[in-house]
């Protein structure tokens, strides 16, 4: 049964380099790094199938794009 894994990073470039990884790693681009203003402001993420047909997800809370203060 295939599962959506999503991966929280610290940076753009840590979701950029997730992006190339698994695309080297035989991967599907779902969507590649970018803004996901639709799910908010400050979302920046990349999606992928996996070879065994798993969503995975690297995403990066960017909270200064937002204009907000990061949660404790």
């Amino acid at each position: 049964m295939p599962h959506h894994l999503t991966f929280e990073v610290k940076t753009c470039k840590e979701v950029q380099a997730f992006s190339r990884a698994a695309l080297e790693a035989g991967a599907i681009d779902k969507g590649g790094p970018d803004y996901r203003e639709n799910y908010w402001e400050g979302y920046y993420a990349t999606f992928s199938i996996d070879p065994d047909d798993h969503n995975i997800e690297a995403a990066y809370w960017d909270y200064n794009k937002a204009g907000k203060q990061k949660p404790e």
